[in-house]
């Protein structure tokens, strides 16, 4: 015998103001979402942090759009977080080069929650694996200006992607490309609140979040964009680091050792006498060809005398003193 179509089902709630449950009426079946019957898939071509994208076809406008599904296996008290956040965040930002969160719809489970979004034709990292020579410096210039300026806009509204990396980027027939899967973003605020250093993928991770920090800011998006332009580049990763050691080890040989500092509690920036001799940092023959400065741009000065901070030394950056 052949199974009840769901339709047909009767969903069932339980009543808040007074005890037992009442039936969903048909025409209250979605809400106010529309089914996601209304669209047509066409093929899968991908996977998100949290959820499977299919290609898919709106039937109502024949508009050709990318559909999530929201991964639900392991949930029991409804919408992860994670999507949820996804979702108030996209809605909410409107940026040529920001995927485009068009309309949430459902299927006739409840679990079944698409995300429709404008669609795009590639990503850039199967733009890499397919070409055979890397891109040329006009059109690396042109893609990093475009994901500088959705990253511009994020940042001014306080959000933090924390998940940048070539797979993410997508680029339509038009050579627009756009940030996506929010997945991992986050907002945020001041005072800086803690969040979980395991974010980013492992070859686009800022040093900081590989040592355990948990202040994040909009530093941790930038390294990642660095780590981008630099593989666009020379068509190959940057840092690809087997482990978190493994990533640590990657980013020192590349820039050197950094200077080590101790910060007393209540007192001054102490400098570590026993500073690390930086090695020669090696730059890859796609990004220009030239070793870079064996030193970092952070550079110590001895105090003068009669210095009434009383500082062991003043720290310069490119220069300029900061405030200590």
């Amino acid at each position: 015998m052949a199974d009840a179509d769901p339709e047909s089902e009767q969903i069932r709630l339980k009543c808040i103001r007074k005890e037992g449950f009442f039936t969903v009426p048909p025409e209250h079946r979605l809400g106010r979402c529309r089914s996601v019957k209304e669209f047509e898939k066409l093929n899968r071509i991908g996977e998100g942090t949290y959820g499977i994208v299919y290609r898919a076809r709106d039937t109502q406008t024949d508009e050709i759009v990318a559909l999530k599904k929201v991964r639900m296996d392991k949930e029991k008290d409804g919408i992860p977080i994670s999507s949820l956040r996804e979702i108030t965040l996209l809605l909410r930002l409107r940026h040529p080069n920001i995927v485009e969160l068009k309309e949430v719809v459902v299927g006739n489970h409840l679990e079944s929650i698409f995300l429709v979004m404008g669609y795009c034709e590639q990503d850039l990292a199967s733009l890499l694996e397919n070409m055979p020579t890397p891109f040329s410096e006009a059109q690396v210039k042109c893609i990093v200006l475009q994901v500088l300026r959705g990253l511009q806009y994020l940042h001014r509204n306080f959000i933090i992607h924390r998940d940048l990396k070539v797979s993410n980027l997508l680029m339509t027939d038009k050579g627009c490309v756009k940030t996506a899967d929010f997945g991992l973003a986050r907002a945020y605020g001041i005072p800086v609140k803690p969040m979980t250093p395991k974010v980013v993928t492992l070859w686009y991770r800022a040093p900081e979040l590989l040592l355990g920090t948990t202040t994040q800011t909009t530093s941790i998006d930038m390294w990642a964009v660095g780590c981008i332009l630099a593989e666009l580049l020379a068509h190959k990763p940057l840092l690809p680091g087997a482990s978190e050691i493994h990533q640590v080890d990657l980013i020192v040989q590349l820039l050197g050792t950094p200077r080590l500092f101790q910060a007393a509690a209540g007192g001054p920036v102490q400098l570590e006498e026993a500073a690390l001799q930086q090695p020669e940092a090696q730059v890859p023959v796609a990004l220009g060809g030239r070793a870079a400065p064996a030193q970092l741009p952070l550079h110590v000065r001895s105090q003068e005398k009669g210095d009434s901070r009383g500082l062991p030394g003043e720290l310069l950056l490119q220069g300029k003193a900061p405030a200590l």
